[in-house]
């Protein structure tokens, strides 16, 4: 069964700066990440706050992304604070109804 990651974050990025770190991240990092399917990538200018919704083929795949290395450092990171982390099963036949890419 398909999962969930939820990671959100105040940061202090320029627009510019904050969009084309998506966009290497996607473009360079997201072929490593064992399982990931997808990450879509949400912003709130005016609140500083960003967020990454990823789908991993599985809760295992999931979880070991959520705690590992790379939410680690961004953990670390001086430009983001008030990260949250969270891991959540997908219902995937009434998503799938709904329209849902899984």
């Amino acid at each position: 069964m398909s999962a969930i990651v939820q990671v959100n974050f105040k940061h202090n990025m320029s627009e510019n700066d904050l969009a084309a770190g998506a966009l290497e991240w996607a473009e360079n990092v997201k072929p490593d990440i064992a399982g990931l399917k997808w990450k879509i990538f949400l912003n709130a200018p005016d609140k500083k706050e960003s967020t990454g919704i990823y789908l991993f083929e599985s809760l295992d795949s999931a979880e070991a992304y959520a705690n590992g290395d790379m939410v680690r450092a961004m953990e670390h990171s001086p430009d983001r604070s008030d990260i949250s982390v969270r891991v959540s099963q997908v219902l995937e036949d009434a998503s799938i109804a709904a329209g849902a890419p899984v």
